[in-house]
C-alpha cells in the first residue's frame, strides 16, 4: 500500500510540474521561411534575408522584424552593423475561427493592420494541406485605400518561457528526483 501511495505521488507530481510550466509561456516567436511583398510595399525593395513575428502574450502585442540584406559598397568604410525593421502592433483581436485556429487582429501606431492566422492544432481537413500553417499578411492603407498586402510564411512558433518558470521547474525536478529516490528504496 505504502508504495501504491508513492506511485500516485510521483504521478500527480510529474503531471503538476508539466502543467505549471505551460502556464509560464511569455512568448511565441515564429521565424518566417517565405514572404510574398506587394509591388507596392515600402519593404519591395529592401531585399529581406529574415522575418519574424513575435507574440508578447502579457504586452498583447505582435512584434514583426524584418531583416534587410546588408551591403557596403566597394572601397567604402561601413559599420557591420545589420539594419533591422521592427514594427509593434497592439492585438486588437484574438479568437480561434471555426476551424479552431488562432486568428490575431493588430493594429501599428501608423495605421497598418497586421493578420495572423496559426493553423496549428486546427481539426479542419483544409489545414492538413496548407504547407506554412502560420501566415501573416501586412495591410498598409492610406486615406481608405489599399496600398499594399505583404506576406509572410511560416511552419511553427517557438514558445518562451519564463526565466522564473525554468528555476521553479528545475527545484521541482530536483524534488521528483528525490522522491524518486525514496519510491526506488521502499521497492527493494
Amino acid at each position: 500500500m505504502k508504495m501504491f501511495f508513492s506511485l500516485l505521488m510521483l504521478i500527480a507530481a510529474l503531471n503538476f510540474s508539466d502543467a505549471s510550466a505551460q502556464g509560464n509561456i511569455i512568448s511565441e516567436t515564429a521565424v518566417f521561411q517565405s514572404w510574398d511583398l506587394d509591388a507596392e510595399s515600402a519593404f519591395h525593395d529592401l531585399e529581406l534575408v529574415s522575418a519574424k513575428i513575435k507574440y508578447n502574450i502579457a504586452e498583447e502585442t505582435l512584434v514583426l522584424t524584418l531583416g534587410p540584406s546588408w551591403s557596403c559598397p566597394p572601397n567604402a568604410l561601413c559599420a557591420l552593423v545589420m539594419p533591422i525593421v521592427v514594427h509593434i502592433f497592439k492585438i486588437q483581436k484574438l479568437y480561434f475561427n471555426s476551424c479552431g485556429a488562432r486568428e490575431f487582429i493588430s493594429k501599428s501606431t501608423t495605421g497598418q493592420v497586421l493578420k495572423l492566422i496559426d493553423y496549428k492544432g486546427s481539426h479542419c481537413e483544409l489545414s492538413a494541406l496548407i504547407e506554412s500553417p502560420i501566415s501573416a499578411t501586412l495591410i498598409t492603407t492610406q486615406n481608405g485605400q489599399l496600398i499594399s498586402e505583404d506576406r509572410f510564411f511560416a511552419t511553427e512558433f517557438v514558445q518562451e518561457i519564463d526565466p522564473d518558470a525554468m528555476k521553479i521547474a528545475a527545484y521541482k525536478i530536483q524534488k521528483l528526483e528525490a522522491l524518486r529516490a525514496l519510491t526506488a528504496q521502499g521497492l527493494r
